[in-house]
């Protein structure tokens, strides 16, 4: 009982604000309804929790709307305090309302922000997987270049000191097989054996070549063998007079080289050959003359022996 006379002193001041109150209640369902189409795409528990809380303001309106026609109509106290009851449990279920929309909506930034990072972590992650792939390819084909570099260069470091001796061998006693008056049965056993060392270099990637007479010297695959060969002709200056042995080199490495005899231009050879020649063509000249010479004389006698021959017929 002295709760409901504490209502009933404060039921003039409720009563007073109920204009206000309406108003309050219908922007409020305006906003909602216009929030409500804005957020038709969200969840179907914030729908249902805004269609709650609007259904609440419009029974809000309706009850106090009520509760007004009762007190004109002089209803007992009885029946003002329990619609005042209901009013009261309208406006605390419209303030949780609210409160359980303003948490949805924050929860629904939430998912839409871990989302978001959700999906930054996958593009990042699958950039890294495949950014690692690639590095592990390369790193794996590098690590293969490398291996068999580094295998030829101990197999090279290892062989070439051999095969350079071998070459060595091979290029001094080149000779050998151009020796005159050996047994035909060694020189075919000396020859035997340069095929066999030849095998063996070639094998092994090396490579023997030989100059031909008269061609151009090859400076890094060839020594001067004194003394040099001079001459007075331009053209035939460093040109291979005669090759000693072949030349044996394996890529850009020679492991013997072949050594030649050239010709050397000599100006003063060339001045000399030019009188030689010189002379010689007025030899030529001379002896030319003197032939027409002799056979002018001998035309002659036989012309003379002829008339003598007619005059004694």
């Amino acid at each position: 009982m002295i709760e409901k006379d504490w209502r009933m002193d404060n039921l003039d001041n409720i009563l007073s604000d109920e204009e206000s109150l309406n108003e309050e209640l219908v922007n409020q369902s305006q906003d909602e309804k216009v929030n409500d189409e804005e957020t038709q795409k969200e969840s179907s528990q914030n729908n249902e929790t805004e269609e709650i809380v609007v259904e609440s303001m419009f029974d809000q309106s309706d009850i106090l709307s009520e509760l007004k026609t009762l007190l004109h109509q002089s209803y007992n106290q009885e029946a003002v305090l329990n619609k005042l009851d209901s009013i009261l449990q309208l406006l605390q279920a419209k303030e949780n309302g609210e409160e359980s929309k303003d948490s949805s909506l924050d929860m629904q930034d939430m998912l839409k922000n871990l989302t978001k990072s959700q999906n930054r972590n996958n593009d990042l992650l699958v950039q890294y997987l495949r950014q690692n792939a690639e590095f592990q390819q390369q790193v794996r084909v590098n690590m293969n270049n490398e291996n068999e570099l580094l295998k030829k260069e101990l197999l090279g470091e290892r062989l070439d000191p051999l095969l350079k001796s071998i070459a060595s061998v091979y290029g001094e006693y080149y000779q050998l097989l151009n020796v005159q008056g050996i047994d035909e049965k060694y020189q075919k056993q000396v020859s035997y054996l340069f095929e066999s060392i030849e095998d063996i270099l070639y094998e092994y990637g090396c490579d023997i070549q030989r100059s031909e007479p008269g061609t151009e010297r090859l400076v890094k695959t060839t020594k001067i063998k004194q003394p040099l060969v001079l001459t007075g002709d331009k053209n035939l200056h460093r040109k291979v007079i005669t090759s000693f042995n072949p030349s044996i080199s394996k890529g850009k490495k020679v492991l013997y080289p072949e050594y030649v005899s050239i010709y050397k231009y000599d100006e003063s050879l060339a001045k000399e050959n030019l009188q030689s020649e010189e002379i010689e063509n007025i030899e030529m000249t001379q002896e030319i003359s003197d032939e027409k010479e002799l056979e002018k004389s001998n035309d002659i006698k036989v012309n003379e022996n002829k008339l003598d021959e007619e005059g004694e017929n």
